[in-house]
């Protein structure tokens, strides 16, 4: 896929990173891809080179959601929250991308007790009426469940806890799958 996105860009073909149709552009998963591959170099100058090109009203948005993704991966857990506390969640997909990563991000930082904070904000946001696709809002509130069941695994490492969280794990897909089972490696029952 990262070979594909590297070819595609070679050639010029850049029409949906200049769409401010979120479901058309590409330019967030592009960057999704590369900081899972760990290749932060390569992602920072697609941020510099393509992020101009980007509609105005989303562009300041998805180069801090980029920057963010990146600093979550290096580590680097403040920058990361400072970030994502200047994005504007002002539709469904930032909306998830920031509380999810910010739940990520406070979690990795030992924050655990905000770490509740947001996710009581992103449940009783996908809990209201609004226009986000079925899988979306799938995938988010699996993740909301899951999240919630580490969070009382780390507070309660008992084996049931345990169980619950890997059969639930074990029975969706959804965001944050990978991540979560990495964070139940790290905990000792």
């Amino acid at each position: 896929m990262f070979f594909l996105i590297n070819k595609k860009l070679k050639e010029g073909l850049i029409e949906d990173i200049e769409n401010k149709n979120l479901t058309i552009n590409n330019f967030r998963d592009y960057v999704f891809i590369a900081v899972n591959l760990g290749k932060y170099r390569w992602t920072n100058s697609f941020i510099n080179k393509y992020g101009s090109l980007l509609p105005e009203e989303i562009r300041e948005d998805y180069i801090l959601i980029s920057q963010a993704f990146i600093s979550h991966k290096t580590k680097n857990y403040s920058k990361c929250l400072e970030q994502l506390s200047k994005i504007k969640r002002k539709d469904h997909f930032f909306y998830i991308d920031v509380s999810v990563l910010k739940m990520k991000t406070l979690y990795d930082s030992g924050s655990y007790n905000e770490c509740h904070d947001e996710l009581k904000k992103i449940n009783e946001y996908l809990r209201k009426d609004r226009v986000i696709s079925k899988f979306l809002r799938t995938y988010a509130k699996e993740f909301c469940n899951c999240f919630s069941k580490l969070l009382k695994l780390r507070q309660y490492p008992v084996n049931n806890n345990l169980i619950n969280l890997e059969f639930r794990l074990s029975k969706n897909n959804m965001i944050g799958k990978k991540w979560i089972i990495s964070k139940i490696s790290e905990i000792k029952i």
